[in-house]
């Protein structure tokens, strides 16, 4: 009997076991479902273009490039004085932001500031954010940005 009691037992820690790495395998496969879910989604949104007469346009066009590692492009959209204290070639690489959110525009005159919060995803469980602000000035009837703006830092 003791025997028999003992196959019982361990035939039970199998099944056990066995319910165990299913019920694993399932929590698993709902938790990456989940993640592409979110995935795709996150990617479907709508993204407002707004007018180049506008200082959130300027600043979308140039962060456009910028992030796109088209310096060139970026540096068409600073004043003359801050393009020529720009050398060529500092900022042709991309730069990592997963997101870049307008915040707030302020224009008082010929001047204007855009409040962003950048987004940055380093890897799927390493997102964090910071707001940056963009200071432009309207010359010749055209919004151009005058300091040195994220993410050419380095620009002076």
């Amino acid at each position: 009997m003791v025997r028999s009691r003992f196959r019982s037992e361990n035939t039970n820690m199998k099944t056990d076991t066995k319910l165990g790495r299913m019920v694993l395998i399932g929590v698993g496969v709902v938790a990456l479902a989940a993640v592409v879910v979110g995935g795709v989604l996150g990617s479907r949104r709508t993204i407002e273009t707004h007018d180049l007469s506008t200082p959130e346009g300027v600043v979308q066009i140039y962060l456009r490039a910028a992030l796109e590692g088209d310096g060139d492009a970026a540096v068409q959209w600073f004043t003359e004085e801050l393009r020529a204290d720009c050398s060529s070639g500092w900022y042709d690489e991309p730069r990592q932001a997963t997101r870049v959110v307008l915040d707030d525009v302020s224009i008082v005159g010929d001047t204007a500031s855009v409040d962003l919060t950048i987004q940055v995803n380093q890897d799927p469980f390493d997102e964090y954010s910071y707001t940056e602000r963009i200071h432009l000035v309207r010359q010749a009837d055209e919004w151009r940005i005058e300091q040195v703006p994220w993410p050419y830092y380095g620009c002076r």
